[in-house]
């Protein structure tokens, strides 16, 4: 089987490129022949995995000076598919663009999905709305969700879909771990870790302003984009309100070697972005048996409940859920290896897998109903 995988840009390091390598590599073992086609893709920004996957760039406007970014996207997303269409593949893995399914793959005869990573709840102005209603572009879109099935990666994620058209169909396909890469060493040095990205929705000051000044240790780890300008000022900010505090660390652009590391010897890991689908993070960190506190936000509840600790957006509730565990090393223990054993059910080649099948499935039902 011939896969088309279509993305706008993969070349951060995020839960997208990650489910991208692994189930590209996997599926590979199947049998299947997988190509990437995309607008934009930096190597000297992306995973190495990527830099080397088979892929097609075809270049794109994604905006005109920050503004019409989903107007450029759309048509961004409909070259690299027509392009990818050109290849001959048995079915289109659409990662973007699956408001508008119905533009981007007219004229298109392969089979296709849309697979859904993070559905942008939109805030339109009094004049957006009414260009919407002249162009009927809220009834294009619910066309457009009804048109091809969907794959999503949470349960929080089919939701948000299933808002926006009740008659999608939606299957929650959940990323996954590699449980041979991370795994436990049960460490327990005392601090406290915090991954990913400098982003504002990361939240990570939730974290700085909770336990600034107090008897534990954080770390910090990840890296702000630097084409981003509100990555760059939110990174700004949270360097500000570190600058002299004896107890934060921050580690800038880890290898996925240190994240490890800072993981394993770890007393306890905190998931604080704000309507996060699916953070990976979450799983990495239970797959190095340690007990994780997330923000009851977004994904994270889903996993997180089974065998960690939810806390509010509020840096009080914060403070008093990790006293509370800090204080406990016999229910840290036990948190954490519980997490593992949650961890071990979310492996990347349960999701390839399931992927694989999916994919099968829409080829020989499409094709027949073509």
């Amino acid at each position: 089987m011939k896969v088309a995988y279509v993305y706008i840009a993969p070349d951060i390091r995020g839960g997208v490129e990650r489910f991208i390598i692994e189930t590209e590599k996997r599926l590979r073992l199947l049998g299947c022949q997988v190509k990437l086609f995309c607008n934009r893709f930096d190597p000297s920004n992306a995973f190495r995995e990527l830099v080397q996957m088979d892929k097609v760039v075809v270049p794109h406007r994604l905006d005109l000076f920050g503004r019409f970014r989903m107007y450029y996207s759309m048509k961004a997303v409909r070259a690299a598919t027509l392009k990818a269409n050109e290849w001959k593949p048995d079915i289109i893995m659409l990662g973007a663009g699956f408001l508008w399914t119905k533009y981007i793959l007219k004229g298109v005869d392969a089979p296709a999905v849309s697979r859904v990573h993070v559905p942008v709840p939109i805030k339109h102005g009094p004049v957006n709305r009414i260009y919407r209603w002249l162009t009927r572009l809220e009834s294009i879109e619910r066309e457009s969700l009804k048109y091809k099935p969907i794959i999503c990666n949470s349960e929080f994620t089919k939701r948000m879909i299933l808002r926006l058209e009740p008659n999608a169909d939606v299957r929650v396909l959940y990323s996954g771990v590699d449980t041979e890469f991370f795994k436990p060493t049960w460490e327990d040095k005392g601090y406290i870790y915090l991954n990913g990205r400098f982003q504002r929705y990361k939240n990570q000051l939730l974290a700085v302003r909770a336990l600034r000044g107090s008897k534990y240790n954080l770390v910090l780890s990840g890296y702000a984009r630097k084409d981003s300008p509100d990555d760059t000022k939110y990174y700004g900010q949270i360097l500000k309100e570190t600058r002299g505090v004896s107890n934060i660390r921050i580690v800038e652009n880890p290898s996925m070697e240190v994240i490890r590391a800072l993981y394993q010897a770890a007393s306890v890991v905190l998931v604080t972005s704000v309507g996060d689908p699916f953070p990976l993070v979450c799983l990495e960190a239970m797959a190095c048996g340690k007990p994780v506190l997330g923000l009851n936000s977004g994904g994270i509840p889903e996993v997180v409940g089974r065998a960690g600790v939810l806390f509010e957006n509020d840096p009080n509730d914060l403070r008093t859920k990790v006293d509370s565990i800090m204080g406990d090393a016999e229910v840290r223990h036990k948190l954490g290896r519980e997490a593992r054993r949650v961890a071990e059910e979310f492996n990347w080649d349960r999701t390839a897998n399931e992927l694989f099948d999916t994919l099968k499935r829409e080829v020989q039902k499409q094709r027949a109903s073509a």
